[in-house]
């Protein structure tokens, strides 16, 4: 028995699927939209390194932005 029927639960995502989803995106050529992203210092040493080898990040509030590699 629920104590809250029908609640929805939004649980943040795993850090190395984060990891994947940044890395994939970063080094993908093209435009990348991502959303529900975890924000941790890990993963924004992902994005900064990912940054210095050519990929041009805006981040769009919590969790989402776009990751840009020509």
């Amino acid at each position: 028995m629920s104590v809250f029927p029908g609640a929805i639960v939004d649980a943040p995502p795993p850090k190395s699927l984060s990891h994947r989803t940044i890395i994939t995106s970063g080094l993908a050529k093209g435009v990348s939209t991502l959303s529900n992203v975890l924000e941790s210092a890990d993963t924004e040493r992902t994005m900064d390194i990912l940054y210095l080898a050519g990929a041009r990040i805006t981040c769009q509030g919590k969790g989402g932005g776009e990751m840009m590699r020509a």
